[in-house]
Formats: structure tokens, sequence, C-alpha cells
């Protein structure tokens, strides 16, 4: 039987919340044809529509919420799950940096993340942790190669110290990649990527990007 009217207002009503997360209409599509070979929710069945909202679920929708409806009083927030919430603006922000530094297209992100970390786009701080390490590890040495070929000359007072200073950036890329090929090593570095990343781009010398992603 084909999808009800009621269920196809259901399935935009969850897209319109995984959207605020990051879950574009491209992610959108991309699980219809994964999941039933459709391009649309028009052409879903009616148990289709079920098995799509009990994905949706799983990426982080809350069906109880609609059920219940609009409320009056002031909503609590909703308690972690497992100690883990939502994605932090910083690491959404991070992820972004590494993604245009590594010359990845959002797509090519998207894939990576479901071939690799087995979910659509990250959710959760637990996801976003997850993901900054994978990219990390894949681009440490590019990125520790280009705070190498940055001039302290060019460098303010607070930049030189950040990139060079005792503790710096290179010092925690360079402890990063030797931990990561010791098993079981998997702390993340403390130097700010955002930040590296910021100062390489608008002070190196040198072209930078090179596509080597997915």
């Amino acid at each position: 039987m084909k999808a009800t009217k009621k269920q196809l207002a259901l399935i935009h009503i969850a897209k319109a919340e995984l959207e605020r997360c990051g879950f574009d209409d491209t992610c959108y599509r991309d699980l219809l044809r994964e999941l039933f070979g459709v391009e649309s929710s028009r052409d879903l069945r009616s148990d289709q529509v079920d098995r799509l909202l009990r994905e949706f679920r799983r990426l982080g929708w809350d069906r109880d919420r609609v059920d219940r409806g609009p409320r009056v009083a002031e909503p609590k927030p909703r308690p972690p799950r497992d100690g883990d919430d939502v994605i932090t603006p910083r690491q959404q922000q991070a992820i972004d940096a590494l993604r245009e530094f590594l010359g990845w297209s959002p797509r090519g992100l998207q894939k990576f993340c479901k071939d690799r970390l087995k979910f659509w786009w990250p959710q959760s701080r637990r996801d976003g942790q997850k993901l900054l390490y994978a990219l990390l590890a894949i681009g440490s040495k590019q990125l520790l190669r280009a705070a190498r070929t940055l001039h302290p000359e060019d460098l303010t007072e607070w930049e030189e110290d950040f990139v060079f200073g005792a503790g710096g950036a290179v010092e925690e890329l360079e402890q990063f990649v030797e931990r990561r090929n010791r098993r079981g090593q998997r702390r993340m570095p403390a130097v700010s990527t955002l930040k590296l990343i910021e100062i390489i781009t608008t002070r190196s010398r040198t072209c930078l990007y090179q596509d080597i992603g997915p």
C-alpha cells in the first residue's frame, strides 16, 4: 500500500528537524536511494515509511515530541543519550575547516562518514569527536608539513608562539603522528585546529591544497 498523506507529512517534519543538525537534502536523497532505490518519498510504500522513520530516530529525531504536540510551557532540555549530546558548533566548524583544508567536497565527506564511520552525518559530540579524529589521522602529516612552511617573520609574536613554541601546534601534531603509530593511542591533540588552519591559509607562502580526499 502506498504511503498516506499523514505518513508523508511526518517524513517532512522529521527531515526539517534533522536539517538543523546538518542532515541536508542531499543526505536525505542519498538515504532514499540507499534504502529503497527511490528519489522521492511519494514513491514509498507504507511499510517503507515506517522503516525510514526508524532510521530518522536513529539519527536523532524525536518522534515522541511530535506525538505529544506543541507544549505550552518552555520544554526542558532532553537528557543526553548515554552521556552524549548534540554536536557542538565548534566541532562542526573544525570539521568544515579540515574538510576544506583536505580539499574534500561535502559529498565526499558524507561518503567517508558512511563507509568508514557507519553514520550518515555526525549528530552527537561523540560522532563529532570520531570524525575529527579520523580527519586528523588522515591530514595530520599534511597539516604538519604546512605548519612547518610558515616563516616566523610573517607571524605575529602570539602566532609564532602558538605554532612553534613549547607545547605549540607543531609539537602537538608531531606527538599526534607519533602516537598514531602506537596501538591503542587515540588521544586528540590539544591544539586548536581552527586557529592553526586559519594561520596557515593566511600566512603561508606556499600552495597547500591537494585533492587527496575521497
